[in-house]
């Protein structure tokens, strides 16, 4: 029975949309059936026996099919457990498209166990993240769904309890996700730069999808500047996030490398943008700015196929352009969805016969 809910759970994933109950029962019959017949031969060193376990088959293959649509329908209410706060001694959570640069339309979040192994929400963000968890799991609803949010109670027996559970538009769910969000143990957890205390061997990279300048720093300018943006991090609220999409952003790396953890700046980051336009950095500078000669406009459709148009009047650009932000700074994707992918071709500013492209997003 094992086997066969584990074939049952894999046919499940690889199926098309990762949720197909077909693709469920055909694992469960085609994996109760091959171990067996492998199991009775290895153990009885004859083929013949195989059929006389048909009976055995067909409770396994019943018994298993009962446990796995026990779990896929959620008969035990097993998705809506909430643990009580005083059980708990951190959470991490991680919601799909919220910080998230990879966020894609799917259901499923493969990155949400990696971001949320880092993270411990405790004290004051620990009791606001149950009560809005809480919130979340009476009123689970599979109408009108916007994303969902994965969930490690790390209790204080030791032990560690995964969730998952869906938000949806329905009792306005992501109102009580502001007072998660405002506490500074959130947002530490989920912005890179944040993690660091000291940066003396590190350097800075500033890109905007476009122009990208390493910066030579002293050790102490180093400090300075991340200084700026964890003061500027701290004041960033959740009202920000919902109207503003960042602008550019920070990226930390080794002297040799040209990758590394990543922190975006916003409109509102005062401090760390008047300290990088000290530098001459064009930190303001928009998409809009450069000489753009065409767009590339890929338009989503409902039957999840794509129509793609190009523009290469001036005016039409001119007007699109002021709603562009570079793909890499789409993030927050639940709390300010972007609209359709664009693909920008513009000329070089230090040459005038080299264009260049950068995959862009449209904003409402």
């Amino acid at each position: 029975m094992p086997l066969a809910l584990l074939g049952g759970y894999a046919f499940m994933l690889c199926s098309k949309n990762q949720k197909s109950l077909l693709a469920l029962s055909i694992g469960i019959v085609l994996v109760a059936l091959a171990s067996d017949y492998i199991l009775q031969s290895v153990y009885e060193m004859s083929f013949r026996h195989v059929r006389k376990s048909i009976i055995c088959n067909v409770l396994v293959i019943c018994t298993s099919t009962f446990v796995a649509l026990s779990f896929y329908y959620d008969w035990w209410n097993f998705d809506l457990y909430v643990p009580e706060e005083q059980e708990v001694k951190s959470v991490a959570i991680s919601i799909k498209g919220i910080d998230d640069p990879t966020y894609e339309e799917t259901t499923e979040d493969a990155n949400a166990e990696l971001r949320m192994e880092k993270m411990v929400l405790s004290g004051d963000a620990k009791k606001e993240s149950i009560e809005w968890l809480k919130t979340i799991a009476e009123n689970q609803s599979q109408e009108n769904v916007i994303s969902h949010v994965s969930v490690a109670y790390r209790l204080k027996n030791e032990k560690v309890i995964y969730r998952r559970y869906t938000i949806s538009e329905n009792n306005n769910q992501m109102e009580g996700f502001e007072n998660v969000y405002n506490t500074s143990d959130y947002k530490k957890s989920t912005n890179s730069l944040a993690e660091y205390n000291t940066v003396g061997k590190y350097e800075f990279i500033w890109s905007n999808g476009i122009e990208e300048y390493r910066l030579n720093l002293t050790d102490d300018e180093k400090e300075m500047l991340l200084k700026c943006y964890k003061d500027d991090l701290e004041k960033l609220t959740f009202k920000d996030v919902i109207e503003q999409s960042p602008i550019s952003c920070l990226m930390l790396v080794l002297p040799t490398r040209a990758e590394g953890d990543v922190g975006y700046i916003y409109a509102s980051y005062t401090k760390t943008i008047a300290y990088l336009e000290n530098l001459s950095i064009p930190v303001r500078k928009h998409i809009s700015e450069y000489n753009i000669q065409e767009l590339q406009i890929i338009y989503k459709k409902s039957d999840k196929l794509s129509k793609t148009e190009i523009i290469d009047n001036q005016e039409e650009i001119k007007a699109i352009s002021k709603k562009l932000v570079w793909k890499e700074c789409a993030i927050n994707q639940t709390l300010r969805p972007i609209e359709d992918k664009v693909i920008v071709k513009y000329l070089s500013d230090n040459n005038v016969m080299e264009c260049g492209y950068i995959n862009c997003r449209l904003e409402k």
